[in-house]
């Protein structure tokens, strides 16, 4: 787990990944190398080569100085020498270390030379599986008068318990920025502190003094790669469960919630656990006064643990070391005894252990939780406020969008900070095992359902029996043939006076096995190999299916959310026009105000309606677009908890990402295999002019009860032999076919050029289409705070008599147009990312499961 708090704004990791493809290469020989080349200028190119697939994440520093690699499955050999080749480079490199994670995950840290300056890096591939990364490198002039900006300082490190959590918190300089890793065995927390001062961490690590908290085993400061860090060990694993930044008093203030997890696989064997088959009984609940109690009977004490989250309010309890599986029948057992308490989910930590969430209406604290007996949990928990709106009963609640929570932004909100779209040979992963968002659980519905898709699984299945059927032509045929007659002879007269004549009746019956073993023939072994070639087409056809389900089902799915966004901006806009127009009518029945100012109020109050209407209907259309695909309503969707910052593809030029479509595009890999098919239809049609050679074996066995001579016969007739057939003159026909092929040919090759220029212009649209919403992100966050600061002047200018309401409406009009095409840009911006995926074949369900974690970070 890698996230990013740029004060506590979080790194969602959104990696590419891949569906089963056959065109990836895994195994081949590793290959670990650092060199460097000298250019014109003062320029030079640091060159790193690896295996194909074990770079994951390239993060340079902010002022280039030097960078950060993520390896997976990487030999701690082959590291060594990779770091012993970048210091044997010193007028490049200053620094060069590497740390070895438990899973074989590594991560390498690169300090330029101070007289150099990362400016450009550029990833090529080669068919021996390797993928090299040019770094490009640029000398920099020494100033002879540097000003160096104020070091981040941390200035407070302090640990507190908090019902089952502990909570680390942290405050410094407003532009304190943390990344935080959590790793495993034992259990850990890194903080690395880009751009904050050395000394204020060793002091703060130094100085600190540990209460008496859960979990807290020590702490110690240390630098990788001229980050400093903080390293946090705890006595068991933990997991991160919550997070917050803020700026308070010109102060930043960091806030980490931690909960101790446990893999299932380790509960498997801890002592006197419960068995993988035990199932959670119930989860009882009652009223007692002002409180909730719940009870989990049968599951032992020393495996859960329970917390009260603020944001959004939840109720956690971790049944740790259980499967989410083992507890689901009871959670949809589950009746909520007040509507303060809303829909339960089942969720997994993160080594997978059962988590039961209950939703809130209002932020509750814990009274109490613990044992209640020899095998008996139970907790109670404050009920909310009755000024807290209420659940339904049995109805989940609501996520809550970008837009209900804050009708505007706050410039030092944290904010997402997605990670760069990299161009890397897919990983390999299985799918999310919970669905915590809704959109997995969408498209498996679609799997299933959605008439495209299925007709495309359909045509897949079809070509499955092309290779059967075209091998049935090279294997022996065996056949029976059984005739049985009755025959009349009326013989006028015989030249042999010993021969009967008149008529004569007898029956007769004949029995042959004819098996035939095909020896040549040349156009049934062209076609089998054509049928190996329409599978794997076939294959790339289906996969191409899935990958346009997957942009359909994310497209469909954003256009809810959008249309959502919409009617609560067209809403919150149309209750500012009414109060306006009421305050316009007030000011007029007082003398402040005239009658067209009255009028163009209510024209503009018309307005607001109006448009309210219109985008309650582009989201009555965007619903009915998502049922098309899944076939069901989708039922409540969950949207953005908090807001990104997007960041450009790496590498950030068009040509890699041309290429790379070029070669993995699975609809150009499926028209290369058409003219692979259509030139070997040409040499089948050829082979019509060769012979074919069968081996034939039959028997036969024949059974008169008269003939010619009056007398019957019984007998048997056995045969072997070799059969050539060699056609000579077919009346034209085999010509016809081969210039017919050879036409298809034509047109198969014809069809590939225009999928090439077609793959060619989707990546490239795609990419420009990120690098253009990247650039709509920011530029419209910006305008929407210009036309919030718009709004708040007339706001209170109109308090002074210095607008009236006809221009605080007309504020109003144009910060609800800014925040709706900042909001929509946020989705095209993540559109725009899944189509550049798709352009170049990497597009996969993960993509999805990713998409749906960014809605739900904080």
């Amino acid at each position: 787990m890698n996230k990013r708090l740029a004060l506590a704004a979080v790194q969602w990791s959104v990696a590419a990944c891949v569906v089963a493809a056959p065109m990836w290469a895994f195994g081949l020989p590793a290959a670990y190398t650092a060199s460097s080349q000298s250019v014109a200028n003062g320029s030079a190119v640091l060159q790193l080569t690896l295996p194909q697939g074990r770079l994951t994440q390239m993060l340079p520093s902010k002022n280039g100085g030097g960078v950060r690699l993520t390896l997976k499955q990487v030999e701690r050999a082959d590291l060594d020498g990779m770091v012993r080749q970048l210091l044997a480079v010193p007028a490049l490199v200053k620094s060069a270390r590497a740390d070895v994670l438990p899973n074989q995950d590594a991560v390498l840290w690169v300090e330029f030379a101070p007289t150099y300056q990362l400016i450009d890096q550029t990833l090529t591939t080669s068919a021996a599986g390797l993928s090299r990364w040019d770094l490009q490198l640029q000398a920099q002039a020494p100033l002879s008068v540097a000003v160096a900006a104020a070091p981040v300082e941390l200035r407070e490190l302090r640990l507190a318990a908090r019902d089952d959590l502990l909570d680390i918190h942290l405050s410094g300089s407003a532009e304190l920025a943390a990344e935080v890793s959590v790793l495993d065995q034992p259990g850990r927390l890194v903080l690395e502190f880009p751009g904050a001062s050395m000394a204020s961490v060793e002091r703060l690590a130094s100085q600190f003094q540990a209460p008496a908290v859960p979990l807290f085993a020590r702490v110690s400061a240390a630098q990788q790669g001229g980050v400093p860090r903080l390293e946090f060990t705890f006595h068991e694993d933990v997991d991160l469960v919550d997070s917050l930044g803020e700026v308070r008093d010109g102060k930043g203030l960091i806030r980490i919630s931690l909960a101790a997890d446990r893999a299932v696989a380790q509960a498997r064997l801890g002592a006197g656990g419960a068995a993988n088959d035990v199932q959670l009984r119930s989860i009882d609940a009652k009223l007692s006064g002002r409180a909730i109690e719940l009870s989990l009977p049968g599951v032992p004490v020393s495996r859960l643990q329970s917390y009260a989250l603020d944001e959004p309010p939840r109720l956690v309890v971790d049944v740790l070391g259980w499967r989410p599986d083992q507890v689901r029948d009871a959670a949809a057992r589950f009746v909520s005894p007040h509507a303060s308490i809303g829909a339960l989910r089942v969720e997994s930590s993160r080594l997978g252990s059962a988590r039961l969430v209950f939703d809130l209406t209002a932020a509750a604290p814990l009274l109490s939780h613990g044992a209640a007996g020899a095998d008996r949990y139970a907790l109670a928990l404050r009920l909310p406020s009755a000024a807290a709106p209420a659940f339904d009963a049995g109805k989940a609640r609501p996520a809550t969008s970008f837009a209900r929570r804050d009708e505007r932004l706050d410039p030092k909100a944290p904010v997402v900070v997605v990670r760069p779209l990299l161009l890397l040979p897919p990983e390999q992963r299985a799918p999310s095992a919970e669905d915590n968002n809704g959109l997995s659980r969408l498209y498996c519905s679609a799997l299933d359902r959605d008439p495209k898709y299925l007709s495309a699984k359909a045509d897949f299945d079809i070509a499955q029996q092309a290779v059967p059927q075209a091998r049935a032509a090279l294997l022996p045929t065996a056949s029976i043939d059984y005739q049985k007659s009755y025959l009349r002879q009326d013989i006028q007269q015989a030249s042999n006076i010993t021969f009967p004549t008149g008529v004569t009746r007898y029956p007769s019956a004949n029995l042959s096995l004819t098996i035939t073993q095909p020896l040549l023939r040349l156009p049934a072994a062209i076609k089998y190999s054509q049928a190996g070639l329409s599978i794997d087409q076939s294959r790339f056809n289906l996969l191409a299916a899935e990958q346009e389900l997957i942009l359909r089902v994310a497209s469909a799915y954003l256009n809810v959310l959008a249309g959502t966004d919409g009617v609560d901006l067209a809403q919150a806009e149309r209750d500012s026009t009414e109060r306006q127009f009421e305050l316009a009518k007030a000011r007029k029945s007082t003398g402040l105000g005239n009658v067209p100012q009255l009028f163009e109020a209510e024209a503009r109050f018309a307005q607001a309606r109006a448009r309210e209407r219109e985008a309650r209907n582009r989201l009555e259309d965007a619903r009915l677009a998502l049922k098309e695909i899944v076939g069901d309503e989708p039922g409540e969707l969950r949207g953005f908890k908090g807001d990104f910052a997007p960041t450009e593809p790496m590498p950030a030029e068009v040509g890699p990402w041309v290429g790379a479509a070029l070669e993995q595009n699975l609809a150009l890999q499926a028209r290369r295999l058409s003219v692979e098919i259509a030139a070997l239809e040409i040499r089948r049609q050829q082979a019509g002019y060769a012979p074919s050679i069968n081996l034939v074996a039959s028997t036969a066995n024949q059974d008169t009860g008269g003939s010619l001579f009056g007398r019957g016969q019984r007998y048997n007739n056995s045969e072997i032999g070799v059969r050539v057939n060699v056609p000579l003159f077919e009346g034209g026909m085999t010509n016809s076919l081969v210039r017919e092929a050879v036409a298809r040919k034509e047109k198969a090759l014809n069809e590939q050029e225009q999928e090439l220029r077609r793959s060619d212009r989707l990546a490239r649209t795609a990419f420009n289409g990120v690098l253009a919403s990247v650039d709509s992100v920011e530029a419209l966050r910006k305008a929407v705070l210009a036309q919030q600061s718009a709004l708040e002047a007339r706001e209170e200018g109109l308090k002074s008599g210095l607008f009236n309401p006809i221009q605080l409406m007309d504020a109003n009009r144009l910060f609800f147009t800014a925040k709706r095409e900042f909001l929509q840009a946020r989705y095209d911006y993540l559109l725009n990312r899944l189509k550049l995926k798709q352009a170049v074949g990497v597009l996969s369900r993960n993509d999805l499961d990713d998409l749906g974690a960014l809605l739900q970070v904080q």
